[in-house]
């Protein structure tokens, strides 16, 4: 135990001194800024966002008003910082340019958008020429399901090879050797299977297409990517510490010090998955990290119980149950204070729990877990009363009835936490509550040429600064009026004007617009140009 602690100390240091990376990293100012008129071609475009982001091929494109795209080499960081992209640009002719970018947030999801800047003059770009780019760098649907389908296999072969490993030393379990391997192996292969599903969908994220899935190139892009890498050394790990584990499997039933370096493999491979996921991100990094590696043992020591005793045979069930139902016990109360940690690191406020994805599957996952305990509760008071009494023993014929229902308990336990890591999967497949609650929310919307702009930070209610920003190809095309105005279509509020102040050419800004409920607003702007031309923007912004 010494070497485990030791072990879960040094992955501790290793990973909570690296960057913390929030979800959803959003783009916060580029060089040209967008929208401006710079009087010489710039050599270089920057993009820099407000969390760590990967770079993906062919990510950034500037694409001349006549719909000529201009040749760019690779995008790559500059000066070391996770959150800047940069690519070098040739001599640009004057004109009006039409920048579409897109990226890999360092929690794995994709983000998207475009801008505008002009050299030296500007010109007007052919019609739908941005809604055209926007549409191709769209997200790629259904990337989302496939995903956490692939988690779940990972996370399932992962708590059962290593699981039924661990515990069949701990129980002093009967199953044979070949069966116990048969078991590992198969559930091992699940894992790798899950995992390489994850790398895949992520490849074909990463260039938006889903032959990505099969493209050498995409592939590499994805390994290169922070996620993709500690995917795929999650693969290596579990790999070696379940071939270690069969390898020594007698042994480590004879000799504890070889069960002590075993446990210590199986902490790197749990710290290696939590590396991977959302514990590197949000408040507290080390205790957020600690508390997801026994969060993810727990989780792995009950799996692996309750599998171990569902393949012993009826006549041995019931003393490997009675063995494993104080692990089980520990288990239970691991999971439930590890669970509490994790859920004040990322949920922040009460809301959390019922406006973001995040929470409404914390929330899923925390009632299956509850009504798991309720039948795993019923088991431990079946395997106490059955022990204790002297006509139900193992041998007694009577006594077949309570192993009987033991092993039906146990069935219903197992399914139980085969839909908990389900709904683990999608709870990873989320940004954290916390992460989307501080951010600030901002929508483009497109008119015709014009590009309309509405940021509020925070997104959330009581009074926010809003900035709305309305941007075209020519600099002399100023509206003279801006009116902005939301509504939340599903309380049947609205529309209410939000009172705005002139800041800039076609910028306005609120210092205290007002969303008086949570949900997803409509907001509408409308920009006025002389006396007959009123073009609007309706677009909507969630507000927590």
């Amino acid at each position: 135990m010494r070497a485990v602690f030791a072990a879960l100390v040094v992955c501790v240091i290793v990973v909570g001194n690296g960057r913390t990376a929030f979800a959803h990293a959003g783009l916060e100012s580029t060089e040209p800024a967008s929208g401006s008129v710079v009087a010489d071609s710039p050599s270089q475009l920057v993009l820099r966002f407000s969390g760590a982001v990967d770079p993906v091929p062919g990510g950034i494109r500037v694409v001349a008003s006549d719909g000529v795209e201009v040749d760019l080499g690779p995008a790559g960081r500059i000066d070391g910082s996770t959150s800047t992209i940069a690519v070098d640009l040739p001599a640009l002719a004057d004109g009006t340019y039409v920048v579409a970018w897109r990226a890999v947030s360092a929690d794995s999801h994709p983000i998207a958008g475009a801008f505008t800047f002009s050299v030296g003059s500007t010109s007007e770009p052919l019609p739908g020429l941005v809604d055209d780019l926007l549409q191709a760098d769209s997200p790629l649907a259904g990337t989302s399901t496939v995903l956490a389908a692939g988690r779940w296999a990972s996370y399932a072969g992962i708590a059962v090879a290593l699981g039924v490993l661990v515990c069949g030393v701990l129980l002093g379990s009967p199953l044979t050797s070949r069966r116990v391997r048969r078991t590992v192996v198969s559930a091992a292969g699940v894992a790798v299977v899950g995992t390489l599903v994850m790398l895949g969908t992520q490849a074909a994220i990463t260039v938006n297409r889903w032959a990505g899935f099969i493209e050498i190139d995409a592939w590499r892009a994805t390994l290169e990517a922070s996620a993709g890498r500690w995917w795929a050394i999650r693969i290596v790990a579990v790999m070696a510490v379940v071939a270690g584990g069969l390898a020594g499997y007698r042994a480590m039933t004879r000799r504890r010090e070889v069960f002590a370096v075993f446990l210590v493999g199986c902490v790197a491979a749990f710290a290696i998955v939590a590396a991977g996921g959302h514990s590197i991100s949000g408040r507290v990094v080390p205790i957020g990290f600690a508390a997801t590696v026994a969060h993810l043992a727990s989780m792995t020591l009950w799996i692996g119980g309750l599998t171990t005793i569902a393949l012993t045979s009826g006549g041995q069930r019931l003393g490997v149950a009675r063995r494993f139902s104080p692990i089980a016990l520990a288990a239970v109360v691991a999971l439930a204070g590890t669970g509490l940690v994790n859920a004040w690191r990322q949920i922040g406020t009460f809301n959390g729990l019922t406006d973001t994805s995040y929470g409404r599957w914390l929330v899923v996952k925390s009632t299956i877990v509850v009504l798991v305990v309720a039948v795993a509760a019923a088991t431990r008071w079946l395997v106490a009363h059955t022990s204790s009494d002297p006509e139900a023993g193992d041998a007694a014929p009577d006594g077949q009835q309570p192993r009987v229902r033991i092993g039906r308990l146990v069935s219903v336990e197992l399914a139980g936490l085969v839909l908990v890591l389900v709904a683990t999967a999608f709870l990873v497949n989320s940004p954290p509550a916390r992460a989307v609650a501080v951010r600030p929310a901002s929508i483009s919307v497109v008119n015709g040429e014009r590009i309309a702009q509405v940021t509020v930070d925070p997104a959330r209610t009581g009074g926010t600064l809003m900035h709305v920003y309305i941007t075209s190809p020519s600099i002399l095309d100023e509206p003279d009026e801006i009116v902005v105005q939301v509504s939340l279509p599903a309380q049947g509020i609205g529309p209410l004007v939000i009172e705005t102040f002139t800041a800039g050419a076609g910028h306005v800004t609120s210092p205290n617009a007002v969303f008086p409920l949570p949900g997803t607003w409509t907001v509408e702007v409308r920009a006025r140009y002389g006396e007959f031309d009123l073009v609007t923007f309706t677009g909507q912004i969630v507000i927590r």
